[in-house]
C-alpha cells in the first residue's frame, strides 16, 4: 500500500494542475499591484476592493487553476479511498 500512496504523490507533485497552481501564485506575487490591494483588503474587507482584485486577470487564473486543484484532490481521495479497500 505505501508504494501506491507513493506513486500517487509523485503523479500528483508532478500534474499539471499543481505545476500551474505553483505558476498563478508565482504571478500573483509578482505583480506588486495586485499584492497592494491584496495586503488593503485582508486589513480592510472592502467589497469594492475585493472585485477590483477579483478582477486582475491573475487572479481569475489562480481561481481557475484552484479549482481543478480541488477537482484533482476530489479524485485523489477516491483513489486513496479505493486504495485503503484494497488492502484490506
Amino acid at each position: 500500500m505505501e508504494e501506491k500512496v507513493d506513486k500517487l504523490i509523485k503523479s500528483i507533485d508532478e500534474s499539471n494542475t499543481v505545476k500551474d497552481i505553483k505558476e498563478s501564485i508565482k504571478a500573483i506575487k509578482e505583480n506588486h499591484e495586485l499584492m497592494d490591494k491584496l495586503t488593503k483588503y485582508n486589513e480592510t474587507y472592502d467589497e469594492s476592493l475585493k472585485q477590483e482584485v477579483l478582477e486582475y486577470p491573475e487572479m481569475i487564473n489562480y481561481r481557475h487553476n484552484e479549482n481543478e486543484l480541488n477537482y484533482l484532490i476530489l479524485e485523489i481521495n477516491k483513489r486513496l479511498k479505493e486504495i485503503t479497500n484494497e488492502s484490506n
